[in-house]
């Protein structure tokens, strides 16, 4: 029996920070290579596709540059408002929607592609709900359709965990210091982390702020095993976003490019 779904993540003052914490991260380069995979693999330019675990929308908004028509979804109501409203200062016609991914049921099917970027597959834990999310990506796709998504390589999550990390940044006169406290359960595989964030205002005042995630890591035989089940055929696993298929210990994040075989009934619970 699948396991309760989780309470949303990055609510809060984690979601209103999000952009600030991750505006290092390559997001151009990613949807680009997004870009060539549904070039490479798709069948026309321009494409009708579904965003899972969209954040705040940033990966959103760059393939909508090339082109393509969005519909974005994300667990958290609070990272969608946020997506919204970077939709309407940019003049987008992405279309937003806070679902969880593991009742994934979206008007406009099917669809060319399913993407799902960054950690958010791994936000899926239970076997179960593995099982569901791919049947349902694989009902919302066209036959023949692409379903392109990362998740966290198991090699390198179990050799290469850093179990404190610490953040600082300014945001105006206030200075916002993220911490993390990480460990493993090896035995169900998953990345379980304390985020605390101290924000610091200008007048000394301190507030503080806490959420706590779990993310699974796979390896690829398993991924491989559970996309066969949902009639999802691997095309190719790539050592993150680039053209590299030598995936090692030192592997943080693979990136799949599936395709959707012969319709199957939608499993019930």
């Amino acid at each position: 029996m699948a396991h309760s779904t989780p309470p949303p993540t990055y609510t809060g003052k984690f979601s209103a920070i999000y952009d600030l914490f991750y505006a290092h991260k390559t997001y151009t380069q990613e949807a680009d290579f997004v870009q060539s995979l549904l070039t490479r693999f798709g069948d026309k330019p321009t494409q009708k596709i579904l965003e899972l675990g969209c954040g705040t929308g940033t990966h959103s908004f760059l393939l909508e540059a090339h082109g393509h028509q969005i519909l974005a979804t994300d667990l958290s109501p609070d990272m969608i408002q946020a997506a919204r409203v970077k939709a309407e200062a940019r003049g987008s016609t992405v279309r937003f929607a806070a679902q969880d991914m593991i009742e994934l049921d979206q008007p406009g099917r099917p669809y060319d592609a399913v993407v799902c970027l960054f950690d958010s597959f791994c936000y899926v834990t239970d076997n179960d709900n593995v099982e569901t999310v791919l049947t349902r990506v694989h009902q919302h796709l066209k036959p023949g359709g692409l379903f392109i998504f990362e998740f966290w390589n198991a090699a390198a999550m179990i050799q290469h965990l850093d179990p404190v990390r610490v953040a600082r940044l300014q945001h105006g006169e206030d200075e916002i210091v993220k911490l993390s406290e990480a460990k493993l359960d090896y035995q169900h595989q998953l990345y379980q982390v304390k985020y605390t964030l101290y924000e610091i205002k200008a007048d000394a005042m301190c507030h503080v702020y806490t959420e706590r995630h779990s993310n699974r890591y796979y390896q690829i035989q398993e991924m491989a095993y559970f996309l066969d089940k949902a009639s999802l055929q691997p095309l190719k696993w790539f050592a993150g976003y680039a053209e590299d298929e030598t995936i090692t210990g030192d592997t943080w994040n693979i990136v799949c490019v599936a395709q959707a075989k012969t319709r199957v009934p939608l499993k019930t619970p």
